[in-house]
C-alpha cells in the first residue's frame, strides 16, 4: 500500500477511483458551469413560488371555494 492522496483520505479509495482526474475546479469546466447555471432556474422559481404550489392564485381560489 502506497501513501494515500488527499482525495483518498477524504472520500475513500473506492470512491476516489471513480472520480475524474481533472484538476480544474467545476467553475472552470464549461459543461459543469452550464449545468449549475441551468439549475438556478428551478432553484429560484421554487423559492419564489413555493415548494407545494399552494401559493399560486389558482390554488388559493380553490381553497376559498372549498371553505364556502
Amino acid at each position: 500500500m502506497g501513501a494515500k492522496t488527499e482525495t483518498e483520505l477524504a472520500v475513500g479509495a473506492e470512491l476516489a477511483a471513480l472520480l475524474p482526474a481533472d484538476a480544474k475546479p467545476w467553475y472552470r469546466t464549461k459543461h459543469l458551469l452550464l449545468l449549475n447555471l441551468t439549475l438556478l432556474v428551478p432553484l429560484l422559481s421554487a423559492a419564489t413560488i413555493g415548494f407545494d404550489g399552494k401559493s399560486t392564485p389558482y390554488c388559493a381560489l380553490n381553497s376559498i371555494k372549498s371553505n364556502l
